[in-house]
């Protein structure tokens, strides 16, 4: 199946999975994140700010915040170019240019991170990563040298390795609500 057809697939079941469930499963990737080793030794994380039906972050930023970490969160700057920016609890985001909540353009941008937490329609074991067709994280995660950790849900994770190309940014984990699948 080539990637167009696998996005729609996936997209229709973001929009038919129970919400009661994906609390439950957002909860239960927060507590296998939270054990993971690569974040407890992050200073610098980078988060995406949930859409509807991905996984929950904003426990997450909350926490990682009481940790004492300092969070970016993803900011479209043009058309194809996403750059990491502080993110704060304090400050408002907005909607950026293609809707999604994002930090405000006075926020300063990252020069390094240590690790990043990415969204996703669909994950193999291999590390690969089906977005939504933007290319926006395969093009910000080759720039920037980080651990790259995916948040999804049990039914993302492909049983198939899924269609990649040579630019597809691969992540060194998949964190889901059974467990942490280490590529």
């Amino acid at each position: 199946m080539d990637k167009k057809a696998l996005r729609r697939q996936y997209q229709e079941q973001f929009e038919h999975f129970p919400k009661e469930q994906a609390a439950a499963g957002s909860f239960a990737v927060f507590l296998h994140l939270f054990a993971l080793p690569q974040l407890a030794a992050a200073r610098r994380v980078f988060c995406y700010l949930a859409m509807p039906g991905e996984v929950a972050t904003r426990p997450i930023l909350r926490r990682l915040w009481e940790q004492g970490k300092i969070l970016y969160a993803p900011r479209i700057v043009a058309p194809g170019v996403m750059q990491a920016a502080i993110w704060r609890p304090d400050v408002p985001c907005a909607p950026g240019k293609l809707g999604i909540l994002q930090p405000p353009d006075d926020a300063p941008a990252a020069t390094e991170l240590d690790l990043a937490l990415v969204p996703g329609l669909a994950f193999d074991a291999q590390g690969g990563r089906l977005g939504r067709g933007g290319g926006y994280y395969d093009r910000f995660l080759a720039e920037t040298p980080c651990q790259r950790v995916a948040l999804g849900f049990n039914w993302q994770l492909s049983p198939h390795p899924l269609p990649m190309e040579e630019h597809d940014a691969r992540m060194h984990r998949i964190v889901l609500p059974s467990g942490v699948v280490e590529v």
